[in-house]
């Protein structure tokens, strides 16, 4: 039975604050008018979310694409795009978003 309340509170702990997201994603410098930014935040909320389980990035466009009515490819073009113009230039799309997930997650539980 403890286990299983360690295993909820993880759970909770992990999931980052919308706002703490948001926050990330503006001190890279994308602007708040670009899909990218959005798209962005979407997926870094579905990767935190499901962070315990292994999930593809093109699944997680899959599901971004489908919250904003769009395809697939528009959200991985847009995010490659705002990525762009970020210190994180060189990555790729997955790469950032597992950096970006990483640092979140350890940021929240720093802080706990």
């Amino acid at each position: 039975m403890g286990e299983n309340k360690y295993k909820e509170r993880r759970r909770v702990n992990l999931r980052a604050d919308i706002n703490n997201i948001y926050q990330y994603v503006d001190t890279l410098g994308i602007k708040h008018g670009n899909m990218g930014f959005r798209y962005l935040v979407a997926l870094i909320q579905i990767g935190i979310e499901t962070y315990e389980t292994s999930y593809k990035i093109s699944d997680m466009y899959e599901k971004v694409a489908k919250i904003y009515g769009t395809r697939r490819s528009s959200v991985e073009r847009a995010v490659r795009y705002a990525i762009k113009g970020t210190k994180y230039m060189g990555m790729t799309n997955k790469e950032f978003v597992m950096v970006a997930i990483d640092e979140l997650i350890f940021a929240t539980l720093k802080t706990n």
